[in-house]
């Protein structure tokens, strides 16, 4: 990945293009009737559909910032924006995020760059230990991850602004990580080796530091933003027209990019957009009716689409990378939960049925992952596979608290002819096996493998990971 300085010459600088009329939209407030009159129903349908894919990111993405920013009644907030909340290894009972990951505890920040941008501080890592700050903005754009991967192990100081910021890049700080929106967010990573690790994996945690950039000047802070009126978090409304509601309010956060303006001219026929009136109140009943279809139809796309899907290839990434892949941005999200990692940094496959093409379920049947000699995962870091319960998609209580299994997996024993083979069942193997047990629910599951530090052999597809194969 390039500098954000490069990345910045591609981006719309402000949002001067949404003054055209096209993308100004509708204010449904005087006669609604009169302002669809030439939209048909199933124009409705196919614009609600294309708003509900384009948008899932964005309004998913306020799931987890309410939670964690705003909602006074959440015991595990952060505090609020610029603070660090940091996780040790995740645990069944950890439902703040869908897949949640036990290879490298993650500390969460979010930071608000209206004002100004701010600065992230990252501690050097020990020897070839895995850590990356992994930077998203809210429309799943992975906009940089600095750590071992770009930058190895000395740590560094980087800029958070939003594309519209125009300022010069200050003497000491490595590079500018841009966003498009003025909300940004990370899912750091740091690798950790096992629970006697613990300590040294948050020593390096308790390094991380974000400050706005005129405390990093010692200069006086410019005038604060507005405090948004923020909306209480409402799961049902994922999945009706008041979710458009949601769209049009975090719209205030979007510094627009050209790339999109096909999308924001169509949405605007709805009233959907940053200056759109939308209010499903005030349609006809016909188009109201077409929007919620559309809505359901975006929805089973993404979901049908998640369920599908085999690895992270083409779901994680730059804006240069996704581009206008709307619906892979949207797949990436419900697959993966927020600010994922990209494939260069870590690649990511998924299984729910097994080799024969039937679907993985532990109350019904034992699998084997089985590794021939020399043929385990080409990586610099790591591998492992994780094990989740596919409706919840969180990690499954178990009797031996183990919830991945991996090239880190102390006591795993090698086949006899040097080989390795991991048993997936919901009851232990046994004692003689029970090294190499990923205990699995009862009922339906999903496995996720994780290879950090992919050799280019897994990138180009050349190396196959095997898949689960059912036993008698």
């Amino acid at each position: 990945m390039g500098t954000g300085i490069r990345r910045r010459d591609l981006l719309v600088h402000g949002s001067s293009f949404l003054t055209a009329a096209a993308i100004s939209g509708p204010v449904l407030s005087k006669s609604a009737n009169a302002q669809v009159a030439s939209i048909s129903a199933d124009e409705a349908q196919k614009i609600a559909r294309d708003a509900y894919i384009f948008a899932f990111p964005l309004n998913y993405y306020y799931r987890t910032i309410y939670s964690q920013i705003i909602d006074p009644n959440n015991k595990k907030s952060l505090g609020g924006f610029g603070k660090w909340r940091h996780d040790s290894l995740a645990k069944p009972e950890d439902k703040e995020t869908t897949m949640p990951n036990n290879d490298t505890p993650y500390s969460w920040a979010w930071v608000d760059v209206r004002s100004e941008p701010w600065v992230l501080v990252q501690p050097a890592a020990d020897g070839d230990r895995f850590y990356s700050s992994v930077w998203g903005d809210l429309w799943a754009h992975i906009i940089d991850y600095p750590g071992s991967t770009n930058d190895g192990q000395k740590g560094g100081v980087y800029l958070l602004a939003p594309t519209s910021w125009k300022g010069q890049l200050p003497q000491g700080i490595n590079r500018v990580i841009y966003g498009e929106t003025t909300i940004l967010g990370t899912l750091t990573r740091t690798a950790v080796f096992g629970p006697q690790d613990i300590p040294n994996m948050q020593k390096i945690q308790k390094g991380y530091q974000l400050m706005p950039l005129s405390a990093y000047l010692k200069q006086p802070a410019p005038p604060a933003a507005s405090k948004p009126d923020w909306p209480v978090w409402n799961e049902a409304n994922m999945t009706n027209t008041e979710f458009f509601r949601l769209t049009n309010f975090l719209m205030q956060f979007v510094v627009p990019n050209e790339a999109d303006r096909p999308m924001y001219e169509q949405m605007a026929k709805l009233g959907i957009g940053p200056k759109g009136g939308y209010d499903p109140m005030k349609f006809p009943p016909e188009i109201l009716a077409a929007i919620n279809r559309g809505i359901t139809e975006g929805h089973k796309q993404i979901v049908d689409n998640a369920a599908a899907a085999t690895d992270s290839s083409k779901l994680y990434g730059t804006r240069e990378f996704m581009g206008t892949r709307y619906l892979d941005l949207a797949v990436g999200v419900e697959a993966g939960g927020i600010i994922p990692n990209v494939p260069k940094q870590a690649f990511y496959g998924q299984w729910t049925k097994d080799a024969s093409g039937a679907v993985m379920d532990g109350s019904k049947a034992k699998y084997t992952f089985t590794f021939p000699k020399g043929q385990l995962p080409p990586v610099r870091f790591f591998w492992s596979l994780t094990m989740y319960d596919l409706t919840s998609r969180l990690l499954v209580d178990n009797p031996i608290n183990r919830y991945s299994i991996g090239d880190r997996t102390e006591g795993l024993k090698r086949d006899p002819d040097g080989g390795l083979t991991i048993y997936v069942q919901k009851e232990s193997p046994g004692k003689e096996k029970e090294s190499n047990w990923l205990p699995a629910p009862d009922g339906p599951m999903s496995i996720i493998s994780r290879m950090y530090g992919p050799d280019p052999r897994i990138l180009d597809r050349s190396y196959k990971f095997p898949d689960p194969v059912r036993q008698a």
